[in-house]
C-alpha cells in the first residue's frame, strides 16, 4: 500500500486514486477498507462511473444485495447512457439467483461485442445455471483470456469450471489466480 499512499502525496484527493486503491482493497479480501476508498473517490468526484460500478462489485462480494443496487440506481440516476449498465444489473440478478432474467437482460441489452471482464462469468454462469450448458461454454473462451492476466477473473473461471464438472481445470485457474494474487 506504499504505492497508494505515494500516489495519494503526489495526486492528492483525486478520485481515480481512490478507486484504483479500493480495487486492490477487494483484491486483498479488504472490503470495508474497498467500500470506505470508493466512497471517497465518489465524494471527490461524482462524474466518474467506474467508482459506483465499483460499490456494486463490493458490496455484492461483502453480501450486501441492498446496497448493490442502492449503487446500481445511483449509476442509472448519474449515467443512464453507460452501456455498462445492464450488465451490472444483470450482474446483480445472477447474484440473487435469477438467471433467466438475467440472460433476458443480456439479450436484449447487452451486445455480444460489448460483452467486458466479469460479464463473461456472469452470462456464462446463468446459462450454465437454466441448463444451457454449450451456451456457457460458447463464453468460457473469452472469460479465460481475462483469467490470464486477472486474479478475480481467474478465480471466476475456477468456479464456472467447477460447475462445468472439469476440477482439474478449475484448480490450475486457482493456481493462476494465487500466481497472479
Amino acid at each position: 500500500y506504499r504505492e497508494f499512499v505515494a500516489a495519494d502525496r503526489r495526486m492528492p484527493n483525486h478520485a481515480h486514486v481512490y478507486h484504483y486503491a479500493a480495487y486492490l482493497f477487494r483484491l486483498s479480501d479488504l472490503l470495508d477498507a474497498g467500500i470506505q476508498a470508493e466512497r471517497r473517490g465518489i465524494e471527490l468526484d461524482t462524474t466518474s462511473p467506474w467508482a459506483c460500478f465499483g460499490m456494486i462489485r463490493l458490496q455484492l462480494l461483502h453480501g450486501d444485495r441492498a446496497a448493490a443496487t442502492h449503487w446500481l440506481e445511483q449509476a442509472r440516476r448519474r449515467f443512464p447512457a453507460h452501456y455498462r449498465i445492464p450488465m451490472y444489473e444483470a450482474g446483480i440478478l445472477v447474484d440473487q439467483g435469477r438467471y433467466e432474467e438475467a440472460l433476458a437482460l443480456f439479450e436484449a441489452r447487452v451486445p455480444e461485442t460489448r460483452m467486458e471482464g466479469r460479464h463473461y462469468f456472469d452470462r456464462a454462469f446463468a446459462s450454465l445455471m437454466t441448463g444451457r450448458r454449450d451456451k456457457a461454454m460458447a463464453w468460457t473462451g473469452q472469460y479465460e483470456s481475462f483469467a490470464a492476466v486477472d486474479m478475480d477473473h481467474a478465480a471466476d473461471a475456477a468456479a464456472l469450471w467447477a460447475h462445468l464438472g472439469d476440477p482439474d481445470k478449475a484448480f490450475r485457474l486457482l493456481d493462476r489466480a494465487v500466481q497472479l494474487g
